[in-house]
Formats: structure tokens, C-alpha cells, sequence
């Protein structure tokens, strides 16, 4: 899956002048709850971030990492905790 297009194309990455948590400024930004809502996507984060998983549990934070640490949970076969 050409995962950026998918991004783009699902109205998830939006273009402008962008302050972030960080600070920083920032000419894009990309929202992940609406990306995160399309399985197909959701799907291929997923499949994305599983190679770098390591331990035994995984942790999100509340609302947004939800569903990347439920469906990561699911392909890696461990508990998780919110």
C-alpha cells in the first residue's frame, strides 16, 4: 500500500503553518484519528510498527493510540494496557 497516498487521499494529512506539542512549527500535519478510522490504513500502521515491537506488553496512551496498540496487540499476539 502506498501508505503517504492513502494518508493524503483520506483527507488525513493537511498542509498550512502548524504549531505542535513540541513547539515546533510545522508546514504539514498529519491526522492521525481520522487516518486510524480506515481499516485499510489502520491495517497497514499496523503491520508497520510491528517490527519494532519488543517485550512483553504494549502501552498506548488514551484515545488516539487506541486502536494502533489494539490492532498491533492483535498481529503480535500481546497483552496491551491503556
Amino acid at each position: 500500500m502506498d501508505l503517504i497516498g492513502a494518508l493524503i487521499e483520506c483527507g488525513a494529512v493537511k498542509f498550512g503553518d502548524f504549531i505542535l506539542k513540541s513547539g515546533r512549527r510545522s508546514q504539514y500535519y498529519i491526522d492521525i484519528k481520522v487516518a486510524e478510522t480506515k481499516w485499510e490504513i489502520l491495517n497497514e500502521i499496523c503491520d508497520r510498527i510491528l517490527p519494532f515491537v519488543y517485550g512483553n506488553k504494549l502501552a498506548g496512551v488514551e484515545l488516539g493510540a487506541i486502536p494502533i496498540v489494539v490492532g498491533v496487540a492483535l498481529k503480535s499476539n500481546k497483552d496491551y494496557i491503556i
